[in-house]
């Protein structure tokens, strides 16, 4: 992989990248503490997120949500270039005190195919490689500012003509309600029986199923999106030991264990020096 651009400081990270022949054992399921916008400016394949199947075409922008669980099915046979910012609620606020810009991160359709927006996203690339430091933290956030900008145009406009909806086949519909039901009951009791009923589909077709296309098992699934609300639940202070209860843990010796093997360090501590960028692999 040819890095052509990285920055990551100040909660705000990014990173431009090229390769010929991308490897796919290289994309893993993960998920990130802060909000993520990601342009495929040429790549095939398929991207998953939360139960979502989209496609990956020359062109996609997509926006992830803080803690939803992606990954992505590469063509290893395309070239893969790609822009990934990845950034805290804080560099938006000073200059969005509504919230308009983060909107569109609350919607079903994350791809946005404008040339509004690409060419925004383009200019990444020709800022000059003398161009470094705080000069060029300025210059790229300016960039995701205005991106952001024309996505909300987008969204206002609710056309849904520019969305792309994805690999809408019954099957992953199915997964879709899945992930439905476990996000609308995720601190309640649960039973895989639930979750096929919901999914309308029987407990081994849905298991099989659900792991194949988000990476990862029903119950994996589960506690790692139990354990991002109990990261943000610690990140106000509140007891550990409440939180394991509030969060669906019966036992807080399991939540502990959960806790230090996804976030590298135990629910009473805090990291220090957190990458903006740092993928938590699930």
């Amino acid at each position: 992989m040819s890095i052509l651009r990285t920055y990551d400081q100040d909660g705000f990270y990014l990173h431009y990248s090229f390769d010929y022949t991308p490897d796919p054992t290289d994309f893993w399921t993960h998920f990130h503490a802060r909000y993520e916008l990601l342009y495929v400016k040429k790549g095939k394949g398929r991207f998953i997120c939360d139960g979502r199947v989209y496609r990956l075409f020359d062109g996609a922008v997509f926006l992830i949500k803080r803690g939803e669980v992606h990954r992505m099915e590469i063509d290893p046979t395309y070239p893969y270039e790609r822009m990934v910012f990845n950034f805290d609620h804080t560099l938006i606020d000073s200059v969005d005190r509504t919230g308009l810009l983060f909107e569109p991160f609350g919607k079903d359709h994350i791809v946005y195919t404008e040339t509004t927006v690409t060419e925004v996203l383009d200019k990444l690339a020709g800022i000059s490689p003398d161009v470094v430091g705080e000069g060029f933290r300025v210059r790229a956030a300016s960039i995701l500012l205005s991106a952001l900008s024309e996505i909300a145009a987008v969204y206002q406009r609710e056309d849904k003509s520019l969305y792309d909806i994805g690999d809408m086949t019954g099957e992953h519909m199915s997964v879709r309600l899945a992930v439905k039901y476990i996000h609308d009951h995720l601190f309640l009791e649960m039973t895989l029986d639930d979750i096929a009923k919901a999914a309308f589909m029987s407990k081994s077709h849905i298991s099989r199923l659900f792991r194949e296309t988000t990476g990862k098992t029903i119950w994996g699934y589960i506690t790692v999106k139990r354990l991002i609300a109990a990261k943000r639940m610690l990140s106000r202070g509140e007891p550990p030991a409440e939180v394991a209860a509030a969060c669906g843990f019966r036992h807080y010796s399991t939540f502990w264990r959960s806790y230090q093997k996804v976030f590298g360090t135990s629910p009473t501590e805090e990291r220090k020096n957190l990458s903006a960028g740092e993928p938590f692999p699930c």
